[in-house]
């Protein structure tokens, strides 16, 4: 049975029902269950690479993961999961924003909430390229041929999430599996290694061990952006067959992810210390050491294939904002055309094109031009580099669910009143602490470069700043475009 939906009686464009929320549930089969939705949201945000970046602040950066998870990372989870409740329909934060800012707001903040969707799909092919390269350092050294490998992991992650969706879930959900595995086998390897009578790596004796310095705070904006996207999985909220699901996934994301988090930064330190700094096969290094070679080759095809099936999550998630958005008429019409299957091919293959072209300029094209970066460590450069330009978009974008909520809960308090999951004072504080979180993580994410050894502070802003700018000009061009479009088709369909 399919999640209910509140219905909001005022007579304002804001809360108008949208094409798309009768169209989806009659063309669309719901086939999507807490665990599925686990799946997607734990893939989608748990890059262990993350933990590697975040060790060179030492013990301070586990405190660093407490703060980000308390003052980010819940916030947005309880206001996700009540908005998620409130309107469980496909397209997430541009079905919210419509509901509670109207349209022209809906269809700006569902296009910059999509926009990062690609590159996503690209980081994912990119850190299995970096894995890659720690199994064998003379493998795929140059630019060009990372490139060329990363192109062929889109086209795959493209195939599948073509796929009928529940046969696509199936293989996601494995890839959640192995990711737990991976998790179990390098928390594992921490736990052990101080039993055997070592010494830990990374002192956590003394206060300033524990204190954050400016150098250590410019960490924090790694930390929220590593806690971002909770609402993705949303993205396809009118194909969810379970009413309890959307709160029930976000409770065992949320367990899942921070421990992940901790426990893989914790191991590193234990282990290895600063020496693991920026180096993504570190995490591998350590279950080799600890456990044996045979525990560090299954986690290393762990990873690789939780990481391809989160490529294939990120385009199948992200292409049901292209679907509705086109249902809706504010997209050209194609993008909503489903296969015999019930899926978006339309919008998943527009997605894999984009994120192809961005492969082919990021690895075939800048490095030649930018001399500045080392290429034997450019998918390490890139990774770091979109993280924080995706980060910075999507934290800015993402205040728009604290206002979208307490735009609801001031202008139609009756109408969400009864279908509350949270109490009104648990709610408030997080409308206002997500929002300062984000800006405080957005300006850290620019002070300090996060792999100093690779990019100093100058190239690190000029890099981040630059793809950011390069997302927004996307975003103005393609909503531009996609409006002229859909108007076009409306003339046609209205003309003499």
């Amino acid at each position: 049975m399919r999640p209910s939906t509140v219905t909001l009686e005022s007579a304002g464009e804001a809360e108008q029902e949208l094409p798309s929320e009768s169209y989806v549930p009659k063309a669309m089969p719901p086939v999507l269950g807490t665990f599925d939705l686990t799946a997607v949201c734990v893939l989608g945000m748990l890059y262990l690479t993350n933990s590697t970046t975040a060790a060179s602040s030492g013990a301070a950066s586990l405190l660093l993961w407490l703060l980000g998870g308390v003052f980010y990372f819940l916030p947005s989870v309880i206001v996700s999961a009540q908005l998620g409740v409130l309107f469980p329909h496909d397209g997430s934060l541009y079905n919210w924003t419509h509901h509670a800012l109207g349209r022209y707001w809906s269809f700006l903040i569902g296009f910059c909430w999509w926009l990062p969707g690609p590159l996503l799909i690209v980081t994912s092919a990119a850190t299995m390229i970096s894995y890659l390269q720690g199994l064998n350092h003379s493998w795929l050294t140059e630019p060009w041929q990372q490139g060329l490998a990363i192109l062929a992991l889109i086209l795959l992650s493209g195939l599948l999430a073509s796929r009928r969706l529940r046969t696509a879930q199936h293989l996601v959900n494995v890839g959640f599996c192995a990711s737990l595995l991976s998790i179990v086998l390098i928390s594992g390897a921490g736990a052990i290694w101080p039993l055997r009578g070592h010494q830990p790596a990374t002192s956590f004796r003394t206060f300033s061990d524990w204190t954050p310095t400016l150098e250590r705070l410019s960490l924090f904006g790694l930390i929220c952006g590593a806690y971002g996207g909770a609402a993705m999985p949303l993205n396809m909220g009118g194909e969810i067959y379970e009413h309890e699901a959307i709160p029930g996934y976000l409770r065992w994301s949320t367990l899942v992810v921070l421990f992940g988090y901790l426990a893989s930064t914790l191991t590193l330190l234990l282990v290895q210390g600063a020496a693991a700094t920026s180096n993504p096969f570190a995490l591998i290094s350590v279950v080799d050491s600890v456990l044996g070679k045979v525990a560090g080759n299954i986690t290393v095809v762990a990873l690789l294939f939780a990481y391809l099936m989160a490529a294939t999550a990120y385009n199948y998630s992200f292409a049901r904002v292209l679907l509705v958005g086109s249902i809706d008429q504010r997209l050209p019409g194609r993008l909503g055309q489903l296969n015999r299957e019930r899926v978006p091919t339309s919008a998943i293959a527009l997605q894999t094109t984009i994120a192809a072209l961005l492969a082919l300029l990021i690895f075939l094209a800048i490095p030649y031009i930018l001399f500045f970066a080392d290429a034997r460590n450019f998918s390490l450069i890139f990774y770091n580099v979109s993280i924080a330009s995706v980060g910075t978009v999507w934290q800015t974008i993402l205040v728009f669910i604290y206002i979208d909520l307490a735009h609801l809960l001031l202008k139609q308090r009756e109408q969400v009143e009864s279908r509350l999951i949270m109490p009104r004072w648990l709610l408030w504080p997080a409308i206002v602490i997500g929002p300062l979180a984000s800006l405080v993580s957005v300006v850290s994410s620019l002070l300090v470069s996060w792999i100093p050894q690779q990019l100093d502070n100058a190239h690190w802003q000029y890099s981040v700043i630059a793809l950011t700018s390069i997302m927004l000009v996307a975003a103005l061009i393609g909503s531009l475009y996609a409006s002229s479009q859909t108007s076009w088709q409306r003339m046609r369909m209205t003309g003499p």
